[in-house]
């Protein structure tokens, strides 16, 4: 079962989960599937972030899924899960402050990246050097400091995260997952929109046939028997 807790170190109040089998852990599965659900919405929607946030758009979409990509950030950082937790904390942050800041398949790689890279530098006790993170992105490391910077703007450098708000928002993405939610198909507008001119055409196909059969039968009336 999923616990976290808050401790003191160095008069830094943290955040913090079981390191045992991390991988395995539920908030990983979780936001992992999460991270995928959100970029498909945003990209299904064609979203575009604000200008200041072009930065983190790469010149081709991430080679690999939103799910394997945190996995993969596990795997290399060797970070705790809860750390997962308050890059999507911070990324919803975002959101609410700024508003037009979408995480889609374009700037995932660089923008979930950061958020994670910073969640660790702030609450956990040892982490790597921006040098390792950027190799985990596949990003330069000129790339990657420039990055951090501009999330750290962005966010008005506010990264502290109280237990009630951590606690609340991982059991919301535990329950979120264990739902089953992340399983519905996202559709996209322009989907939508073809389903809708399809359904259109063939309301107007059945009135048409409709309007001819009316006046058929009202030729048969008027017509005289011989």
């Amino acid at each position: 079962t999923f616990r976290g807790c808050c401790h003191t170190h160095h008069n830094k109040r943290m955040v913090r989960v079981q390191k045992a089998d991390d991988h395995k852990h539920p908030l990983v599965d979780a936001c992992a599937q999460l991270l995928k659900f959100t970029v498909e919405q945003y990209d299904a929607a064609n979203r575009v972030s604000m200008p200041e946030m072009r930065m983190f758009d790469g010149e081709r979409v991430c080679p690999i899924s939103p799910d394997r990509y945190v996995k993969r950030i596990m795997k290399y950082a060797s970070c705790d899960p809860s750390c997962l937790a308050l890059g999507m904390i911070y990324l919803d942050r975002l959101k609410k402050r700024w508003h037009k800041i979408w995480v889609t398949s374009q700037n995932m790689q660089r923008l979930f990246l950061v958020a994670v890279m910073e969640a660790a530098k702030f609450h956990e006790d040892h982490t790597h050097t921006n040098t390792r993170w950027a190799e985990i992105g596949g990003l330069s490391l000129e790339e990657i400091n420039k990055l951090e910077i501009a999330f750290l703007s962005l966010a008005e450098w506010e990264l502290y995260v109280d237990c009630e708000t951590y606690d609340r928002y991982t059991s919301a993405i535990l329950e979120w997952h264990q739902s089953g939610a992340h399983r519905i198909e996202v559709v996209s507008p322009r989907t939508i929109f073809e389903e809708q001119q399809k359904q259109k055409m063939i309301l107007e196909l059945y009135e048409k046939k409709k309007c001819s059969r009316k006046g058929l039968t009202r030729n048969l009336e008027t017509e005289e028997v011989c």
